[in-house]
């Protein structure tokens, strides 16, 4: 898996630089593709740790969500690519790849999990939406 997210990073450097939510571009840009690597494993690493603290994850579990983020990844990547920092265009790819991401947490996850994942998706969307209210 590794090796399709350097191989799919090697493609798309530019397109991510350019996306959203980076907040420091100019270093991105000034990165090797080693660091872009490491730095995208590191933040995967900490979303499933995150995700393990809160849901309680069993060992199989990390690696089941781990694998899902990897591919999620990935393909937001080649997303990004495809469409060129045209964020519009790619905005129904992304949320369709996003809420398939979701269901595949889901399926890794027991009744009781689902229910919190659930809980912790509506405390975002709260969050989220005041912030768009306030401008941020």
């Amino acid at each position: 898996m590794t090796c399709l997210i350097a191989l799919s990073l090697g493609f798309t450097t530019s397109a991510y630089a350019g996306g959203g939510k980076h907040k420091d571009r100019a270093n991105w840009e000034q990165m090797t593709e080693q660091e872009k690597l490491e730095h995208l494993q590191k933040r995967l690493d900490r979303r499933v740790e995150r995700l393990a603290e809160k849901l309680e994850l069993t060992d199989a579990q990390k690696v089941k969500v781990r694998q899902i983020f990897e591919r999620a990844q990935t393909e937001k990547m080649d997303i990004k690519a495809r469409h060129q920092g045209d964020r519009k265009a790619a905005r129904a790819e992304f949320k369709k790849a996003k809420e398939a991401t979701r269901a595949e947490i889901e399926e890794v996850l027991d009744a009781e999990q689902k229910q919190k994942f659930q809980q912790m998706r509506e405390r975002m969307k709260e969050r989220v939406g005041k912030r768009g209210k306030s401008g941020r």
